[in-house]
């Protein structure tokens, strides 16, 4: 049956917005008890809780999806009161990277 996904902050709350194919892994966020800080979360076959971080200089992050295994995650970011300003892919061997700045590495143009 339904169980409540464990938040990143004590006290906070947390969210899911998708689910791997094999449904092992969940995606989304976790955001403090007040709303001042609020993180991409990638919840395991375990249940736990993995906070993915931010991208340097930034607030906040939102998982939005992630592929057949869980092994990838995308999502966006921003500042807190802003408009997300940046696209993120998490692997965990990359962590947390913009993708504006990493696509070119790989050769792809935006």
């Amino acid at each position: 049956g339904m169980q409540p996904l464990p938040p990143v902050y004590l006290g906070g709350v947390a969210g899911a917005t998708a689910v791997s194919d094999d449904g092992k892994v969940i995606v989304g966020w976790s955001e403090t008890s007040t709303g001042a800080s609020r993180r991409a979360v990638r919840w395991g076959p375990d249940g736990t809780a993995l906070n993915l971080g931010v991208v340097g200089g930034t607030d906040l992050s939102d998982a939005r999806a992630t592929n057949a295994d869980g092994s990838a995650v995308v999502g966006n970011g921003g500042t807190l009161g802003g408009a997300p300003d940046y696209a993120f892919l998490w692997t965990p061997k990359l962590r947390i990277v913009d993708l504006n700045a990493y696509l070119p590495t790989l050769g792809v143009n935006n």
